[in-house]
């Protein structure tokens, strides 16, 4: 599959006013073709409000060693930088001081530790991502939308979801104001609306004109740990993921089935998991994954990544940077969660 991004910038330290001294910080310019889907993920960071250590835990609240800073608009989310579940994301509900309530998630906080480091956040949204409109067609009429963004929900049990969101960009309307809305709800502005870290996105541009979108963050420094879902017994389940690493993965390397976070196939032709990629290259809506691909445990072939339809030999293909996957759990009698859990090439 061909590149789709350009790495501008890569582990340059922070130089902006206010940056934390010594993070890297990078960019990464994503083409949006004409007429088409673009599966998209922000592989960079917002520049971290604070970044310290952890004091103590009492169920879902957190106490740091210093106080947190007062949340943006779009909130912001507790990353784990250290100790057991280092590269754990746990969105913030609320803070008072030095405390911070998280909301539940599938990550087990009894294993935080005093002394463990974490860093807070800022969520991207709609409005930091694509300030003004910036990298999609504004719409000048609520009914004539030349570029959506399609988010999604898969915390809904089952496979191939729908978007459960879609956004435009209005500018120049005779009554409204210029900015986010949600079709299906004009009674308000969605610019706060977050994107989700470790997960993928759509923009859909509705008429033939490409536009590009500029992303420009800091580095995540720390493993990365996503939750991979089968939510309901007896059902499979597709995770909408992305990796945040700003350079190429190769999916050998990238750690899935080393973590335990991929269920290996004991037969060619009975699946188990399965890992489904876009070509963003292909101009078209609602495309269908361009491959799809298992990971044999061997018998009659060499162990290895296989490509569905060509298991003649093993395939080491790229994970891209800006790019988002889906990942098809298979389904089992009763409900789990499994971590994607590795260290990025460029900490190691």
């Amino acid at each position: 599959m061909k590149s789709f991004f350009s790495l501008l910038c890569f582990l340059l330290l922070a130089v902006s006013a206010g940056a934390v001294p010594g993070d890297p910080v990078g960019a990464l310019r994503l083409p949006l073709p004409g007429s088409s889907d673009t599966v998209v993920s922000v592989p960079l960071e917002r520049q971290p409000l604070l970044e310290t250590s952890v004091a103590s835990r009492s169920e879902n609240v957190l106490t740091f060693d210093e106080d947190v800073p007062a949340l943006p608009a779009g909130g912001a989310y507790v990353l784990v930088m250290t100790g057991t579940i280092e590269g754990a994301i746990l969105p913030i509900s609320s803070i008072d001081g030095a405390n911070a309530t998280v909301e539940s998630t599938s990550f087990d906080l009894s294993s935080l530790q005093a002394g463990d480091m974490a860093a807070i956040i800022p969520y991207w949204t709609l409005d930091t991502l694509f300030p003004g409109g910036r990298g999609v067609h504004a719409s000048t009429s609520v009914l004539d939308r030349p570029t959506e963004v399609l988010c999604f929900d898969d915390s809904v049990p089952g496979t191939d979801q729908a978007a459960s969101a879609r956004f435009f960009y209005l500018s120049g309307h005779p009554t409204m104001a210029d900015g986010w809305y949600k079709v299906g709800d004009l009674s308000q502005l969605y610019g706060n609306h977050r994107l989700q870290p470790q997960h993928y996105f759509q923009v859909r541009h509705n008429v033939p004109e490409s536009t590009e979108l500029l992303v420009c963050g800091s580095v995540q420094l720390s493993r990365f740990n996503v939750p991979l879902q089968q939510r309901s017994a007896n059902v499979a389940q597709d995770n909408l993921v992305a990796l945040p690493i700003p350079l190429p993965v190769a999916l050998a390397s990238a750690g899935l089935i080393e973590a335990g976070a991929f269920t290996a196939s004991t037969s060619l032709l009975n699946r188990a998991d399965e890992l489904q990629v876009f070509d963003n290259t292909v101009i078209g809506q609602q495309k269908a994954a361009a491959s799809r691909y298992f990971y044999y445990a061997g018998t009659s072939r060499p162990a290895g990544w296989y490509r569905v339809g060509d298991t003649s030999a093993p395939v080491n293909p790229t994970l891209l940077p800006g790019e988002g996957f889906t990942i098809r759990k298979q389904a089992t009698s009763a409900p789990h969660t499994d971590f994607w859990k590795a260290m990025p090439q460029y900490l190691q």
